[in-house]
């Protein structure tokens, strides 16, 4: 069980990740999954929605009593009670489908925050893996979240990418990693992450993999607080950044400015720069390792992602910008991972589950683009999904009105006219 309450919109969205560790310990310990959330800070809707979507079995909304001492209360608010009720309706038009329902497809990738370096590193390394989950939750790529044990235990042959956030790695568990790459799988990592090990000594074993030679501590400029359950703080200059610190892609085209800092390393010579420092120096490159291969990006790439949000006439829906997410989205596909179903705004959450007894599939949609506190509607969204049955009718428990559907080959495709919080859509 968690109890959700953060208060910033901007970190809303990280209640799915917290949801998918739930997921991950129901599915791999057998241990039952429930969850607490306070509707007085907000997005009810979309946290309950995103537990739903994971295997919840309880959910309680709640608050701290008694009501008439604690500020926190939502018994006398009544829209929010509305929003609540209305909630309820559709999770009871959709129970049969919900309960016991898992992903019609599992996650390809692993994201892995090892606690190795929850002890070692620096605020920047630490915020950079969640918004990291952020930027592959915007490229709607589902993912199992893993730590060090897991990685021991599990078979990493089901995980096409796995995705390591932190500057500490143990030895043993990066060996593993190192022989899983070795026979196919893609390994990804960035902003100084796979450089050191549980003694604080060089990870050498993994340099090899990543094809860098040379490694150096990243410099920072822009001084990144840790996330205390109330607001995001605004990235702070601490120094003034090199010049050339700007990052361009080169499959893509495009740059960006740096606004956290950077790695500087020498790569391999048999490695390929995928983007480059405006001074010339590697900023993201490629390496072959057997079967497999390793993308390391010298900047922090979860971080650099956000730091537009991180203001306080933030916009969700706009200031996520694509020219930064787009390395990531190439390297997933190159390495044949895409979204089990594709969805036309990047803020727009989407989990398809199927259910084991009939096959019966589910669609639930999560709208996290805010505008301050208000949330943003989202209109004309479209989406698509390849089937092997046809179609013939997809319900929005939100709106109470079926949906019309195209089949194109083996393709669903549909238009939502309007999102507003989010929707369970029974597909028929």
């Amino acid at each position: 069980m968690y109890e959700t309450s953060n208060r910033d919109p901007r970190v809303w969205p990280w209640d799915s990740y917290l949801c998918d560790v739930g997921r991950i310990h129901q599915e791999k310990l057998g241990t039952r999954f429930c969850i607490m959330i306070k509707p007085s800070r907000g997005a009810v809707v979309q946290r309950t929605l995103a537990a739903l979507g994971r295997g919840v079995r309880m959910i309680y909304w709640y608050t701290y009593g008694p009501d008439w001492h604690h500020p926190d209360t939502f018994a006398r608010d009544w829209e929010r009670l509305k929003t609540i009720s209305r909630l309820a309706r559709m999770i009871g038009d959709a129970e049969d489908r919900l309960y016991d329902a898992r992903w019609a497809e599992p996650a390809r990738v692993a994201v892995v925050r090892p606690f190795t370096s929850a002890v070692f590193e620096n605020n920047a390394s630490w915020e950079n893996g969640k918004w990291i989950y952020t930027l592959l939750q915007h490229l709607h790529i589902p993912v199992d979240p893993l730590d060090e044990g897991y990685l021991m235990s599990e078979d990493l042959s089901q995980y096409r990418v796995i995705i390591v956030s932190g500057s500490h790695l143990r030895r043993d568990t990066a060996e593993k990693l190192r022989a899983w790459v070795y026979q196919g799988g893609v390994l990804i990592t960035s902003g100084g992450d796979l450089a050191r090990d549980e003694s604080d000594r060089p990870l050498h074993s993994l340099r090899e993999v990543l094809g860098i030679s040379e490694r150096t501590v990243p410099t920072l400029w822009g001084e990144v607080r840790r996330y205390g359950a109330t607001t995001l703080a605004p990235i702070s200059p601490v120094a003034e950044p090199p010049a050339g610190s700007f990052v361009l892609l080169e499959p893509e085209g495009g740059d960006f400015e740096l606004a956290i800092g950077r790695e500087r390393w020498q790569p391999s010579s048999d490695s390929e720069a995928l983007g480059r420092y405006a001074d010339g120096g590697v900023a993201i490159l490629r390496h072959r390792f057997g079967r497999g291969w390793a993308v390391v990006f010298g900047y922090y790439a979860g971080l650099e992602y956000a730091a537009d949000v991180m203001r306080e006439d933030f916009d969700m829906a706009r200031h996520f910008a694509p020219i930064k997410r787009a390395t990531m989205d190439v390297v997933l596909r190159q390495a044949g991972v895409e979204p089990p179903i594709a969805i036309s705004h990047p803020l727009v959450e989407g989990l398809r589950l199927r259910h084991p007894r009939d096959g019966r599939e589910t669609i639930l949609l999560i709208n996290w683009a805010y505008r301050g506190r208000e949330l943003v509607p989202l209109e004309g969204i479209q989406l698509a999904w390849r089937g092997e049955s046809e179609v013939r009718e997809v319900w929005s428990t939100w709106h109470r009105n079926a949906i019309r559907i195209e089949r194109v080959g083996v393709t669903n495709r549909l238009v939502l006219s309007r999102l507003e919080e989010g929707d369970i859509l029974l597909v028929q």
